[in-house]
């Protein structure tokens, strides 16, 4: 009588460790589904038509890691451009962009660059979109989404109503306002506010924006996206919480 006692003690307590493995595994299953539901909900804001979010100038497996924690809409590269401490060969953005998760664009950025140079880096880094930072006409944007297949954005540097006329008429699928070449500042953007020049279509707004800054540069000049690079850095490095905080930024725009 005594060693069935035992015996059915001993059943008892296999039965509980059972019953607190499940519970931990439940509990693991619980957190799983909570982290899934942040990142569906990031991926359908990136998806919705709101505002979306460029984060550009990424050159290390480090920051491929920060944007795919964040979920912007669009990571941004610096191509053949040897002037710009961000710039990386055609190669090393393949393995960067490679790393990607799913429903991160890739965006090459050219200045000036030949037509054939456009065609393979893009075939060889796996772009999605080609952003043209030079002083590139209509005909050769014609070309490069022909060759492509790619859309094709064009950067204007602003400085007066003629930079935004003259960006109106541009033959890009996106245009993106901008202050210059990554000078970290924003342009006037009363230029667009004021009336003294009339954009009737959609542009990406660059230049000058931090986290902190984004809400009010979407109230002011409700741009289809926002493109953002050394106002997510330190010390001239992506850093991370800047990066996360800038796209939560993003989100709330439209809340």
């Amino acid at each position: 009588m005594n060693d069935r006692v035992i015996d059915m003690t001993d059943k008892a307590i296999d039965l509980n460790d059972r019953v607190i493995d499940m519970t931990d595994k439940a509990i693991d299953l619980n957190d799983r589904a909570v982290d899934l539901t942040d990142r569906e909900i990031n991926m359908a804001a990136a998806e919705s038509g709101k505002t979306g979010i460029k984060i550009c100038g990424l050159s290390r497996p480090c920051d491929i890691e920060y944007v795919n924690e964040a979920m912007p809409d669009y990571a941004g590269f610096i191509l053949h451009f040897p002037r710009s401490r961000r710039n990386i060969d055609p190669l090393k953005a393949r393995e960067l962009i490679r790393e990607l998760r799913p429903g991160i664009k890739a965006v090459g950025v050219f200045v000036d660059q030949p037509l054939d140079t456009i065609c393979d880096t893009a075939r060889t880094a796996g772009l999605h979109i080609i952003q043209l930072h030079g002083s590139e006409d209509n005909d050769f944007i014609r070309e490069v989404r022909e060759k492509t297949g790619l859309p094709v954005w064009k950067a204007f540097r602003v400085r007066t109503a003629k930079d935004i006329r003259t960006a109106a008429e541009c033959a890009a699928d996106m245009i993106l306002l901008d202050n210059g070449y990554g000078t970290g500042e924003a342009f006037d953007w009363s230029i667009v506010t004021s009336g003294q020049a009339v954009l009737r279509r959609d542009f990406i707004l660059a230049g000058g924006l931090t986290p902190e800054t984004i809400l009010d540069a979407v109230r002011a000049m409700q741009p289809l996206a926002v493109d953002l690079s050394s106002g997510v850095e330190t010390d001239k490095l992506k850093d991370r919480d800047k990066i996360i905080a800038a796209v939560k930024a993003v989100r709330c725009c439209d809340h």
